[in-house]
C-alpha cells in the first residue's frame, strides 16, 4: 500500500498553556502571602497601639501643660494619673486599684527592676497647695518607670 494514501490525519498541537486557573502551588504561594500579610498588619498595629507608646506620648503632653501653666500640683496629679492608669492596664486591678501615698510609690519601685528615683513626690504631693519639688526628676523617673515597666502586654 502506498504511504500517501493512509487515511491518516494532520498533526494536532496542543493549546497553549494559560494563566488562568493557576497551578495548585500559586494558590498556596497566594494563601501563605495573605497569611503573611495579615499578620505583620496585626503586628505592626499592636505595636502602634501598646500602651507604653501611648503612655509615653501622653507624658509628653503633660510636659507641654507644665510648661505653660507651670503648677507643679497639677504636675504631680496629672503624673499620678497617668502612672496609675499605666499600671491598672498592664496589672491586675486588686494589686493597684487601692494603692495610695508610700503604698504606691513602693508598688512603682517594685514594679521595676531598677526603680527610678524621683518618684517620692507622687506620695505627698497631691495633697499639698504648692509642693516644692525637682520637676525635671520626677519626670524622668516617670518616663523611666514607663519604659522599664514589664506587664503582661508584650511589644
Amino acid at each position: 500500500m502506498d504511504p500517501t494514501q493512509l487515511p491518516l490525519k494532520d498533526l494536532q498541537l496542543p493549546e497553549t498553556i494559560g494563566l488562568w486557573p493557576p497551578a495548585i502551588g500559586w494558590w498556596i504561594v497566594g494563601v501563605c502571602l495573605l497569611l503573611l500579610i495579615a499578620y505583620l498588619i496585626k503586628r505592626v498595629w499592636r505595636i502602634l497601639r501598646h500602651p507604653k507608646r501611648i503612655a509615653l506620648a501622653e507624658l509628653r503632653l503633660i510636659r507641654q501643660r507644665y510648661a505653660e501653666h507651670q503648677n507643679s500640683q497639677q504636675l504631680i496629679i496629672d503624673c499620678n494619673q497617668l502612672l496609675k492608669r499605666f499600671a491598672l492596664t498592664l496589672n491586675p486591678r486588686r494589686e493597684v486599684a487601692q494603692l495610695s501615698g508610700m503604698a504606691w510609690v513602693r508598688f512603682l519601685q517594685e514594679t521595676v527592676k531598677t526603680a527610678p528615683d524621683g518618684l517620692e513626690p507622687l506620695a505627698s504631693g497631691p495633697y499639698q497647695r504648692a509642693p516644692d519639688i525637682d520637676v525635671p526628676a520626677l519626670l524622668a523617673a516617670c518616663e523611666q518607670w514607663l519604659r522599664r515597666h514589664r506587664g503582661s502586654v508584650d511589644v
